[in-house]
């Protein structure tokens, strides 16, 4: 069985198959995993970008799902990828520059530059299609609602 969360909000804009919404932050907020992708607006607000299949307009008030798997993908994607690639960077600079000085640095060094290739690659691969990176989409339209 699958974990999936329901929320309510409404368009702010909608543009290319992707919705900007803004979603009241509430006292369950603190709980949710897929809170990493939520950007503060303003007072208790909250935007979420999701995939829009269907053609939303500003202002209408919609239910969206977000699959707890789809979250722990982007999550590997966005953490556990790069962790792994500091580490391996790390561990394989310790062996190759193994009895120069500031082998440990250079080693880090290595690391970094390998994760940072890995977040240009994946946001370049993504910049160009965001839909297929965002965990979660508009189920259905509720109401239009003016703001």
């Amino acid at each position: 069985m699958t974990e999936e969360l329901f929320e309510y909000g409404v368009v702010i804009k909608s543009e290319n198959g992707i919705a900007e919404i803004a979603l009241n932050e509430n006292s369950s907020c603190e709980e949710c995993s897929a809170k990493i992708f939520c950007s503060p607006a303003s007072n208790n607000l909250r935007t979420l970008l999701v995939s829009d299949t269907l053609h939303s307009k500003k202002g209408d008030e919609v239910k969206i799902s977000v699959k707890g798997q789809e979250v722990l993908k982007a999550s590997f994607l966005l953490y556990g990828v790069p962790l792994l690639l500091l580490l391996f960077g790390i561990i394989i600079g310790t062996n190759i520059f193994k009895g120069t000085n500031y082998s440990e640095l250079i080693s880090f060094f290595l690391g970094f530059v390998i994760t940072s290739i890995y977040y240009v690659l994946f946001y370049i691969k993504n910049y160009k299609n965001k839909k297929s990176f965002l965990p979660s989409k508009i189920i259905s339209i509720q109401k239009p609602i003016s703001l």
